[in-house]
């Protein structure tokens, strides 16, 4: 079944270039380009348009038609050793100007929907490691290596667009438990565990502070001011219209330092009760809502060195400076420390 426009602007989406990569990708398997277009449901034009927006279940159906021709395990390694960086949606282009690979973390993690609307990217840090987990709701057996596929292609990032060695410590990846472990060993210059229930790439912590060689603070702050402008543009096209007001009530009230629920439930002209019981409709929590606005204002204002997070604290509304450690550090996975270090 083709899918229509419309098919496309009303449900979940992928950078269209993901779809013209892996288009390429299953013709030099031997697959055709008809066969390749029933698979992702997809008009032939479609697979090789650039700038557009796509159907995430199209790449997902497109990919697991590209696995049959996997024999051995090692078919998102394979595609990550020749995939152009702009696979990423243009982060991994302007990752080059970030000061350090801790800001490339934030960089992929914060704009992961220019990639993919419902793509999962979890960056958290211990005393032992960094961890940056990929993710997306459509991981069956086979939609799972296409999440390998990241991994691999980060890795990359890394060593090829960063020009960082020596940062990955290990890799962990959702491909078939009898894959070409020396392989993908190879490729990460790190241990590698196939098989496994994550795909996840693991860094030293001390590598988060190494510097790119092309940094360039003015043209990564004018980058982060794009990708945020398409963030926004992209959120509103995707979050369900019955939320859409809801959500602009909380951006509202953040303006004026109000997270609380009665305020965004007010603001939206609806009772405490109907905005949780919406928000739930929708596989939401009120107060989730809330947090995801509050935690993006908290990162903007991190960004301005002169403000203490005491007063970042007071400005997002928190008791205390400590309250606000705690909520930033469950939501972002860092500490406000942690995560303004790496701007600066």
């Amino acid at each position: 079944m083709t899918r229509t426009q419309s098919d496309i602007s009303s449900g979940f989406s992928v950078f269209s270039e993901m779809v013209t990569i892996l288009t390429a990708f299953g013709l030099s398997r031997g697959l055709t380009i008809e066969e390749l277009a029933n698979a992702a449901g997809l008009p032939n034009l479609d697979m090789v348009s650039p700038g557009r927006r796509l159907p995430d279940t199209a790449v997902a159906d497109l990919w697991r038609t590209i696995c049959l021709t996997d024999k051995d395990g090692t078919l998102p390694l394979v595609l990550a050793k020749s995939a152009p960086p702009s696979i990423f949606a243009g982060l991994s282009e302007g990752a080059r100007y970030a000061e350090t690979l801790g800001d490339v973390l934030d960089l992929f993690v914060e704009n992961k929907i220019l990639i993919a609307d419902r793509l999962k990217l979890t960056f958290t840090t211990t005393s032992e490691a960094a961890l940056l987990d990929f993710d997306h709701p459509l991981q069956d057996a086979s939609v799972a290596s296409l999440n390998a596929l990241g991994v691999c292609l980060f890795n990359r990032v890394i060593r090829d667009v960063l020009c960082i060695p020596g940062a990955v410590k290990g890799a962990r990846l959702i491909v078939d438990k009898d894959a070409n472990v020396a392989a993908y060993t190879s490729f990460f210059e790190a241990d590698v565990q196939v098989g496994h229930s994550l795909n996840q790439i693991e860094l030293y912590p001390e590598a988060l502070s190494k510097k790119v060689s092309h940094a360039n603070r003015e043209l990564f702050s004018f980058i982060q001011i794009y990708n945020k402008r398409m963030r926004a543009e992209l959120e509103r096209r995707i979050w369900p219209k019955s939320l859409q007001k809801l959500r602009s009530a909380i951006v509202e009230n953040a303006l004026k330092s109000d997270y609380t629920s009665h305020g965004a439930a007010r603001r939206a002209n609806l009772s405490l009760r109907s905005a949780q019981r919406l928000a739930a409709k929708e596989g939401y929590s009120l107060q989730g809502l809330i947090d995801e606005v509050r935690i993006e204002n908290a990162k903007d204002l991190l960004r301005n060195p002169d403000l203490k997070i005491n007063a970042i604290a007071f400005m997002l509304s928190f008791s205390d400076d400590r309250s606000f450690r705690r909520s930033f550090k469950r939501l972002a996975g860092q500490s406000p420390s942690e995560y303004r270090s790496r701007l600066f």
